[in-house]
């Protein structure tokens, strides 16, 4: 129950009960009990969408009643703060006007057209409120520009802190990979450097040419996943391999030599999509690997750092 359009029904109320001191009138009694019966039927009649039309024509006769027994035009101006429920749309401001003509002729009646400053007064009321209102929806209608314009910068935001995330994700991707080649480093303890800028949750190298096969972080080597890999580069979801492994997020790369495939490096995420052009960016650095170290033999530099996870592979 609006607590607003209840001040203005005591108001109205008391303000008939207010007039009926200042002069004798034959009915006072009645419109006395009339103005407390106008009050409580606003309280306990059940409010609905459509309501404040039934309301309304309550008030407007109500109102018109108080004026014709009292004598007092300026009861109609009663009808003012009425507008209130009825500004917002130009049908219910037409159903308004012709409602409450009602008390405004019957106040120029009772005045014998004595007191026609009415006319401008009530006019001049209705037009502060629906100036008023039209201030409350342009005011609105900013603030909701100006949200949708913060909401938009929100957006632009995340979008430009994930090209910073991407770029420094790249720049930390070249120079590990620079580093591997310039080191020769082998791959499988250059993957547990991988798996961690890459932010999955393991990382398989299947080393074609030694059949060998190096994990880290929670996968395990499994050979099933290359039946799977029909791209150079590609994402694999879906598939049997996402259940058999428990990973919904695949990406996997093929590294070959001249069409000569020399291993396959494979990466699981539970979380977060893995992006496919930085494992491109990984297979271009990693044919420049193998060729430059095709027909050497790889050494581990730094017998500090611990080694992968070896698995002999089976077959090619």
């Amino acid at each position: 129950m609006n607590i607003y359009q209840i001040i203005i029904r005591i108001l109205i109320s008391g303000g008939v009960l207010l007039s009926l001191y200042t002069g004798a009138f034959d009915y006072a009694t009645a419109l006395a009990v009339l103005s407390i019966i106008y009050f409580f039927s606003y309280i306990i009649l059940p409010k609905g969408k459509n309501s404040k039309y039934l309301f309304l024509i309550i008030d407007t006769i109500f109102i018109s009643i108080a004026v014709y027994l009292t004598g007092n035009a300026y009861l109609a101006l009663f009808v003012i703060p009425l507008f209130s429920e009825f500004v917002k749309d130009i049908k219910d401001i037409g159903y308004f006007l012709l409602l409450s003509a009602s008390p405004l002729m019957l106040s120029l009646y009772v005045s014998n057209f004595s007191e026609l400053t009415i006319i401008p007064i009530l006019f001049a009321g209705l037009a502060g409120i629906y100036g008023l209102y039209k201030t409350f929806i342009e005011k609105d209608s900013h603030y909701k520009e100006l949200k949708q314009e913060m909401e938009n910068l929100y957006i632009k935001n995340i979008s430009f802190q994930e090209k910073i995330e991407q770029l420094d994700r790249k720049e930390q991707l070249y120079q590990s990979l620079k580093k591997l080649r310039d080191n020769r480093f082998p791959l499988k303890i250059w993957i547990y450097d991988l798996n961690e800028i890459m932010g999955t949750d393991g990382v398989v190298f299947f080393d074609f040419t030694e059949h060998k096969c190096y994990s880290t972080g929670k996968v395990e080597c499994n050979k099933n996943i290359l039946k799977y890999i029909q791209e150079p580069v590609q994402k694999i979801s879906g598939q049997e391999i996402n259940e058999e492994t428990g990973f919904p997020h695949i990406a996997a790369s093929f590294i070959d030599i001249n069409g000569e495939p020399v291993g396959a490096l494979v990466f699981f995420s539970s979380l977060k999509d893995i992006n496919l052009n930085d494992i491109e960016f990984i297979r271009e650095q990693l044919i420049l690997y193998f060729l430059e170290n095709s027909g050497k033999e790889i050494s581990e530099k730094d017998s500090g750092i611990a080694s992968g996870r070896e698995e002999k592979a089976e077959g090619d």
